[in-house]
Order: structure tokens, then sequence, then C-alpha cells
């Protein structure tokens, strides 16, 4: 749209400027005294005795709401690729920024703002975004995370991830929420919270200490604390909390939540990353600085290896002072390296003792006798050189930072530890029990561990359910990319009688020669054997086969394509870490996983069509599922029969003097010469007309079949309408009066009685605004149970500058099954409207139930830009059909839905309708322009043939179910479109529930035809029943 550009830029700099919207003129109410109660209207030949409503067991009520997000998807040029289910909220989007800068970065507040609005949640003033962080990558994509925010707290769970492209491309993917948190100001002071922490650590038996009494380089104590909203399970409602991230002591690392109002912990896990689940003195004093020095030293598989050592005065220590990080101006030798490498020893203690200390390991000679320490040291410098040459990562933190790896590792019991762990601050060796040999020989566990250091340090999965058992998995991967020569973990240290396969984890096979999860060396390697239980922090090392194998899967992939494994390593090794480092959150999830890992073969290797392929058969073949297809190319599902009759036009002039008929192939006929004031309203089988004429009374054209021509009628002589429209199957008629009112009168021709409904804005509290003045535009669902509609809002505010604007609701105004007026339930087109965008004159599409067509206006300063956007209301998509138009189009559907006629101008700019091809959405342009008729306005589109307008749809497998002709002399056609072949059970009922004839019908795939014959029953009403393994379906039968 041309003014996009201007308007973001308006929307950034004068957001709290509000213009009142010109969709439409404002209506000047000529007459307050409309009478208490409207006349009967008498259509005179219409006879009720011979009529009955067609209707379907599940007819619903009105179900008519999308996210304002969806307009924002036209208005940003954005598509929602996945949306959560529940809140409507897209979790992953894309599209082209127009107003992004190609060479300038994207400012983080307008990366929230843009964030905020396009969600649809700019009307929640206390929720936004924070930036976290935001950086370019190599191929100069911009990065930014962000959590979402509830008066400024954090809420938990909430992040996005926004990726700005040099080619103005954007694509966002996380999580947000419509929450409304109770509290804002805690019951708790901080202080509590800690205590309620220490008590918690007591009564758990977990042991504090003071890490600074161990070592200057071992962090511990409180990391983190923060006041936030955590979703609380137990109660199913957001809680105002202190999240508290701690080490009480080195063998321990929690996340904590603790209810601010109550003081219960209401969430804790611990983060410790073991290599396996359930694995049940004062340093030397500082002297001056010599130098780095390189040794040759026989590690635990009897390997001799080549380590860098540090020389402190007399002395060799186990510290690598020899890369690019280290700076030795900062630090303080031997004690403590600022990005160094340094192996120390635990000295067969357990890290939750308050014993615990540590001690160096030194030589006077540089000769090294310890295998266990010579290993653990080379796979801390393999696992640094790993990260950095591979991917340009200085060190576990991205920055540098000291590499600590502790041996002789003690249990909390006083023996000797059978794991090994990350605590997020160093990399703990056991020497192995039962189950394994002394941890540090193997380089993969080493490697595992400090890549969950470079895990914490990007996406920080958090460690838990799937977003843990990511964590895991990216551990797995990288740790066998560092040892690289096959794909099991662990195999240099398990101990067979344990892992009968000879490793603890394959990633070629997670199964690992197990049968089930009461095996510790199976894990699943397909979604359908996932793990969905609590143990393991809900299967943390469990669940993480599933995208340990859609890793190996896909270098498999890229190796059918002529490459060696190692090459294909090389591909894949980089998109995983690509998508860790930029494309997940904390809560991401395995199909988080797929998303960022098909982006990023995309921006890594666009121009290598097979890796984008390579990934989505690997991530298909574990069974996580790639993103459902969004927007403008699928076929609707809930579509009706086509209208068979021959295809017309009825519309009016420029000046409104007159109604016409066109057939589309020779010059329109008058049918009326009166002029009128409302769009003229058409039955589906194009059999009445109706309109408003400029003096304000209700007329009708019935068309007559001996004649072949409309006889027009008054249908009330009051002079109190404004605009009229008819039911689809010409039962309904609803009017709008000429006094200024909320209100949509109906009428039910069947029963003779006139019902009143009230407009209103329904708001997420339940509760109701009476911002709705008036309504103008409507029109009929194909069952004639809703009618949508356009109204006029105004919201009066404090400083006078009252805010004008038109949306569109739809009202439940009749209730098939119960044969009686509906609840008159409002539910809006979007949820909230941006600022300065009006929408108005809606309408149905022909076949299709959840498709419309409607204007959309968007204002600044200077002017308006008009469209005519389409949306599919079941899927939630919207998008434009006609775009930068100067007025508005009143659209109407072709009869097959493939075209759609507007009102717009010729080329000499005068009044016309137009048209223009619709794609298989039916909410897109397939097309140019092209003028249909010029000098007329307000077309409608309609054949005059007959259809059930009712479809079926508590039987999945019956698409659509016709009944034709109904009312019907001896016998009718029952058409089925059914997606499979099977056997049905067709019913008669008598009124009263009575069987009176069945019969079994085979149906094939596809559509079906069968006539029934009830010449032998009385005329009367009876009901149709169709039953099949799903269930049935029913419909009303009128035997003349």
């Amino acid at each position: 749209m041309k003014n996009r550009l201007l308007y973001f830029i308006l929307f950034i700099n004068f957001g709290s400027i509000a213009y009142s919207q010109s969709l439409k003129e404002k209506i000047i109410f000529s007459n307050y005294d409309v009478p208490k109660r409207l006349n009967k209207l008498d259509k005179g030949s219409f006879d009720r005795a011979l009529f009955t409503r067609q209707f379907q067991d599940n007819a619903t009520l009105n179900h008519f709401s999308l996210p304002a997000q969806k307009l924002n998807e036209f208005r940003y040029q954005f598509k929602s690729i996945d949306v959560d289910q529940e809140s409507g909220i897209p979790t992953q989007f894309e599209g082209i920024g127009h107003w992004i800068s190609r060479s300038a970065e994207v400012n983080n507040e307008a990366s929230c703002q843009m964030l905020k609005e396009y969600l649809g949640l700019t009307h929640i003033e206390y929720l936004g975004f924070n930036v976290l962080n935001s950086e370019k990558d190599e191929l100069n994509i911009q990065h930014v995370s962000l959590v979402q925010t509830a008066y400024g707290i954090p809420i938990h769970g909430a992040e996005y991830r926004m990726h700005f492209y040099p080619d103005q491309r954007v694509f966002g993917h996380g999580r947000a929420f419509n929450l409304a948190p109770g509290n804002r100001n805690p019951a708790l002071s901080e202080d509590d919270a800690v205590e309620i922490m220490n008590q918690y650590f007591i009564k758990n038996e977990i042991h504090q200490v003071n890490s600074k009494a161990i070592s200057n380089v071992l962090k511990g104590g409180i990391l983190k604390k923060e006041m936030c909203y955590k979703f609380n399970a137990k109660t199913a409602k957001w809680a105002l909390c202190y999240f508290i991230n701690v080490i009480p002591n080195p063998s321990q690392h929690w996340d904590l939540y603790i209810d601010a109002m109550t003081g219960e912990v209401i969430e804790s896990y611990s983060k410790i990353c073991n290599v396996m689940s359930d694995a049940c003195g004062d340093l030397a004093k500082c002297v001056s600085p010599m130098g780095a020095e390189v040794a040759n030293a026989t590690d635990l598989s009897n390997t001799t290896r080549t380590i860098n050592t540090w020389k402190e005065g007399n002395t060799y220590y186990m510290i690598d002072g020899s890369r690019a990080m280290f700076k030795l101006s900062a630090s303080s030798m031997p004690d403590d390296p600022n990005g160094g490498i340094m192996t120390v020893n635990g000295q067969n203690r357990s890290p939750s003792s308050s014993s615990f200390v540590l001690s160096h390991i030194s030589s006077s000679n540089n000769t090294w006798s310890d295998k266990t320490a010579v290993s653990a040291h080379f796979n801390a410098g393999k696992a640094y050189e790993y990260f950095l040459n591979t991917h340009s990562r200085n060190s576990i933190n991205g920055s540098g930072g000291t590499i600590l790896s502790i041996i002789n590792v003690a249990d909390d019991n006083g023996k000797s530890m059978d794991n090994a762990f990350w605590n997020g601050e160093a990399m703990f060796y056991g020497n192995g029990a039962q189950a394994f040999t002394p941890l540090a020989k193997a380089l993969d566990v080493g490697g595992h561990e400090m890549s969950h250091g470079v895990i914490q340090n990007t996406a920080n999965l958090m460690y838990q359910g799937e977003s843990g058992a990511l964590n895991e998995s990216f551990a797995d991967i990288f740790g066998a990319m560092i040892d690289r020569d096959d794909w099991k973990m662990g195999e240099d240290v398990v101990v067979k009688s344990f892992f009968p396969s000879g490793a603890l984890r394959d990633l070629s096979n997670p199964n690992n020669g197990g049968t089930s999860i009461n095996q510790p060396y199976w894990q699943p390697k397909h979604v359908n054997e996932k793990y969905k239980g609590t143990q393991d922090n809900g299967g943390v090392h469990i669940n993480s086969g599933i995208p340990n194998f859609a890793f190996y899967l896909f270098v498999q992939e890229l190796r059918k394509n002529n490459r060696s494994e190692e090459d294909a390593k090389k591909i894949a090794e980089k998109v995983f870490f690509h998508t860790l480092k930029n494309y997940l959150t904390r809560s991401s999830q395995f199909v988080d996983l797929r998303i960022g890992v098909e982006k990023c073969a995309t921006d890594l290797f666009g121009n290598v069509p097979d890796v984008l392929a390579s990934v989505k058969t690997a991530f298909d073949q574990v069974g996580i599922p790639g993103t459902p297809n969004g927007g403008g190319g699928t076929q609707p599902k809930k579509d009706l029969s086509i209208n068979p009759g021959k295809e017309f036009l009825v519309c009016t002039d420029a000046n409104k003097d007159g109604v016409y008929l066109y057939d589309f192939v020779n010059t329109p006929t008058q049918i009326s010469s009166t002029s009128i004031i409302s769009k003229p309203s058409v039955t589906d089988d194009g059999s009445e007309i109706y309109f408003v004429a400029k003096t304000n009374k209700l007329h009708m054209l019935t068309f007559n079949k001996s004649t072949g021509k409309y006889v027009e009628s008054i249908l009330d002589n009051t002079a109190v309408y404004r605009n009229a429209i008819i039911s689809k199957d010409g039962t309904l008629l609803a009017a709008l009066l000429t006094k200024e009112e909320n209100i949509i009168h109906v009428y039910d021709f069947l029963s003779d009685e006139w019902k009143d409904f009230t407009l209103y804005n329904p708001t997420s509290t339940s509760s109701t605004t009476s911002d709705v003045r008036y309504a103008d535009f409507m029109d009929f669902d194909h069952s004639g149970q809703n009618i949508i509609y356009d109204a006029f809002n105004v919201i009066k505010r404090a400083n006078g500058n009252d805010y004008e604007y038109w949306d569109i609701g739809s009202i439940n105004v009749f209730n098939l099954p119960l044969d009686k007026f509906g609840t008159g339930q409002v539910d809006k087109l979007f949820t909230d409207l941006p600022e300065n965008t009006s929408i108005g004159n809606p309408v149905y599409s022909k076949n299709s139930l959840d498709v419309i067509a409607f204007d959309y206006v968007e204002s600044d300063l200077f002017s308006s830009t008009y469209a005519l956007l389409g949306a599919n209301i079941e899927k939630g998509d919207v998008d434009a059909i006609a775009e930068d138009r100067s007025q508005l189009a009143y659209p109407s559907f072709s009869v097959k839905d493939n075209q759609v006629a507007f009102d717009s101008e010729d080329n000499q700019g005068d009044q016309s309708i137009n048209t223009k091809g619709l794609a298989a959405s039916k909410i897109v342009s397939s097309g140019s322009e092209k003028i249909l008729l010029t000098g007329a306005k307000w077309g409608t589109w309609f054949a005059n043939g007959k259809r059930n307008l009712i479809r079926t749809a508590d039987i999945k497998s019956l698409n659509e179910m016709s009944i034709y002709p109904n009312p019907f002399d001896h016998e009718f056609t029952l058409g089925i479109n059914s997606t499979k072949a099977q056997w049905i059970h067709v019913n008669i009922l008598s009124q009263m529930g009575q069987l009176i004839d069945s019969k079994k019908i085979q149906l094939k795939e596809g559509l079906n035809e069968e006539r029934l014959d009830l010449s032998r029953c009385i005329q009367g009403i009876y009901h149709l029943q169709i039953v099949n393994a799903e269930g049935s379906v029913s419909a009303k039968l009128l035997k003349q």
C-alpha cells in the first residue's frame, strides 16, 4: 500500500494522535418518530404452509472473530505461518518491511511497537515487549530477541525472535499471550523471597556454600533474581513471582519461582546438565607471571597429547594461557586467569559439601602423570577450538570467558561420582563407579558438557520438557561433532553390563539396542515414542533422542547428493548452531527447532536447494511437524454447491435512480424506476429483490414465472426505513430505520413477528460497551442465522477529542434447530482495530461459508487510502483483493466465487462496476481489474437456480449434503459428497420421530446422487436422517 511507510513513521512518532475515520459520511437522521411497533409484512403469494426451513443437527451460533493482527498482516504485508490455537496470536510470521532501512539497524523501540501492533495487542496498554538482545550475524541479518511484559514485568515463557534481512524481509517467531494478570504489587519483598528460597533448600537438604571460599573463578550464590509473571499449572492462572537463578553449591544449580503473593514455590527445577539422568586446601599464593608453556603427556586412553600449561615462578600449572582470548593484564595468576583454560582438582570431595575446596594441578618440571587431568585439559582445549574454528565463537560464553574443568569430583555420599555435569559455570568430572569409568576419558562427554555452557549463553533453553530435551540434544550434537569419528556418545567410558550397546546414547539409533523406556540407554527416535511423564525434568535426557535423530537423518539426506559424511556434517552443524544462536528462545519446543533449522538452511545455503529439502525430510521422518500452509492458495473447505441457474447482476445507476438487471450479454434492463437509498438485496434463487426507496419505504421485486418479469410492490408504505436485506432462503428480513439507534430489526415471514436486536461491542472480560451508534450495511449468512454488518462507533474521551470509527460485527438473529429467533450474541470481525483504521460493507461469498469481502480505509494526517480485502474466518487469513483505491467497493462475489464485482471507476474516471478474478482462496485477486458496467453502482451478483443452503458438519467424511427439490411432490434427489467409499443408512422419520422408511446406500468417494421416492407418504413435514460410523446428520423435508 502506498501509505504504509508513511503510516508507520507517523505511528512511531505520533502514536498518541488519533483521527476520526471517514469510511462513510455520517448519516443524517431525519425521522425521530418511528413507530414503536413495525407493521407486519405481507409478501402476497408467499405460502407459509408449503415452506420449511432447512437445518442441521449441529447448527452453531455465532463464531465470528479474528485477532487484530490479521488485519495488520495486510497493513504490514506480513503473513502468519502458524498461530496459537487458543489465543489466535501468531507463533510464526514473515513478510516485507518496506519501512526498514537496508543499511541501518532496526530501532529497538520500533521492533517492540511493531511486534505489539502486528500481534494485535495494541488495545491492551499494560502489555508490551522489551528487547533482550540485538545483533547482526555474518550474513548481515539482524536478530532481535524480545520478551513480553505486563506492566513492565517480564512474562516468563513469552519470548519472541525477530529477524530483519538486508533485503527488507522480516521473519518472526515465538510465543506471546493475551493475559490479564491479577496482581502487579507483590505482597512479599525480595528479601522475603530469598528467605523462602533458603528454607526450601533446608527442607530439601540442599547445602549452600560460599563459592568464593572454594575458588575465585568458580561462581556461585544467586546469579539472577527478578520479578516476573509465571503460569501456575496448579491454578491454571498467571502468578506474580520472584524468579531466582541460584547455585547453592557447585553441584547444584536451580531455577525457582516463588509466588510473590503467597510465598509458595510454584515451580523449581535443577539446571545441572548431567551426561546421564538419575546419577544418583588453599590455592597457591600469587607470584609474578612468567608465560605459556607446551607439554606432551599421556591421557586416560594412553594417547600422548600436546597440552598447553602455564609457568609461574618455578611451578607449572594446568592452565592454558596460549589462546587469543587470554588477557594476562586482567589476570591474577595462577588463581584467576582471565580468558584461560584451567583444570583443577576437586580432591575426591562432593561439591555439595562444605569441605569442598579446589587445588591446583601442578608440576615442577612440566611433566604430567595425572592422566585424568591431561584428558580433561585436552577436552577443554578441543571444545574451545571447535567452537572458535567452526562457529567463530570465542569461548563458551562467546566473549573469551575462562573455561574451568574440575576433576576427581565425588558424589554426595563421598564415593566416586558416576557422572559428569555442567553446573552453569564449570565442568565437573566424576571418576565413574558402576556405569562408567573415569568420564574425563571421553572427549564427546567433555564436549557435551561444555556445549551446555554454549547453549546457556545463547538460547538459554529451559532445562525442562521439550526445551530441556533440545538443550540435551544440542549438547549431544556438538559433543558428537567435537568427537566426530562416530555417532555414539560415551562409548569410551561406559560399562557394557550397564550399556549393552557399548554407548551411552547413539544419535544414529536412539533406541540404542533397547526396546522401552525402562532401559536407561533407550531413547525415542520418533514423536510417537515420546516420553510424556514428569521424571528427568520431563524427559530431557530421554526425548533428546528425537531431535538427535533428526540431525543424524539430516546428515544422511545430505549425503545422498554425492557428499561425504564429513562434508554433510559441516553443513548440518553450521545450520544447527546458527539456529541455536539466532532462532531459538528459552521456551522453544521441537516445532520451533524445525522452524529455525528450515529458516537457517535457507539463510546459509539458499543457493543449495537440497539442504532445505534434506531438513524437511529429516524432520518429517521423526514426526516433528512443519508449519501449516497459510493464506492465499488453498480452496476453502466449507463450500456449498454452486447455484446451477443463469447468472445475473442487479444494480442501480450512478445517481441511484432505478434498479437494473444485467445478464452479462445484453444491455441492462430497468426493472424499477424507483430511486433507492440501499443496495438491492436478493434471495439466493433471485426470485425476490428488496430495497429501500428514497421515500424511506420498503420495496420488493418479485419474479413472475409466467411473464418472466419482475413485479414491483411496496412491502411497507411506512416511511421509516433506510436499509433492508433478505435472507438467502427468503424467510427473514433485516431492516434499519431512519432513527439513530444501535438496533437491527428482524422480521420472520413464517411467524409474522418482528424482533429487535441491540448492537454492542463485546470485550475480553465478557462485558460490553455502548460505543455503537448505528449500523449501515448488512448481509445474511447462508443459513440465515447470523447477520454480518458494519457499524459506526464513537469512543468518548475526557479531553473532548472523541474517536470515531467503523468496524464489522456479526450478530446471531435466528436459531434454525429451535426454529426461533437467536440470542443476539455479537462477535467482532477483529478483536481490536488499529487506530486510524476503519472497515465496512461486508459481504459473504456465494459458496464458502467462512469467506467474506469488505472495505478497508487507513488514514493519516494527510489522506485516506482505501482497499478491498478478503478474509477467511475459519483459517484466520486476510489478504488484499484490490489496493490503492479511491472509493468504497460495496463488493459482491460472483456465483462461482471466481470473481468479485465492486464499485469503481472507468477509464474516464466515471462511476462504474468493475470486476477482478479471484484465486482459489477467494480472498486474493488473480488478475487485473476489468470494467463490467459503466455508470452503475451497488451491484449484486446472483443466479436463478435452486440449491441447498445448509451443509453437514458433524460427519467429517461427508463434506456436503443437498436435497432438491424441497418442498417436493413425490420424490427428491439426495446429493452427498463423501471423502471416502462407505456405507450409510438413510432414514425417513415422521415429525414425531417415528421411522417411516430406511435404505442402506453404498457411497463412492466423491459426489453421489440418490433419488428417494416418498409418493406413498401423505403431505407434511418429515426428517431425513443420515447415519454412518461417525454419527448422524438430519435435515427437514416438506412433502406437498
